[in-house]
């Protein structure tokens, strides 16, 4: 089955497809003992990775603040009125 129709692709088309690799993150052990905090976490390793900075960085001693961070950036952004008109 395929996703793309007739109309959105033609023979000609050239699709801007190229390999890439994955790279696994290690991980600290011991990190998340709450078990609580997978999407921080989550959220907090694209970050490092984005920015290249050391995983290791990660750890449970700081993750609440990480918490924090994004609750506190969420509501900033769900009250900024430029986001607002952007998604009405």
């Amino acid at each position: 089955m395929s996703f793309l129709s007739q109309e959105t692709v033609s023979e000609d088309t050239q699709l801007n497809v190229k390999p890439y690799g994955i790279q696994y993150a290690q991980v600290k052990q011991g990190s998340n003992k709450t078990q609580c905090d997978y999407g921080v976490y989550a959220l907090k390793y694209i970050e490092c990775h984005a920015r290249g900075q050391d995983l290791s960085l990660m750890h449970d001693d700081n993750i609440n603040t990480a918490r924090m961070k994004i609750a506190c950036d969420l509501f900033d952004a769900a009250n900024d009125p430029v986001f607002i008109d952007r998604m009405s």
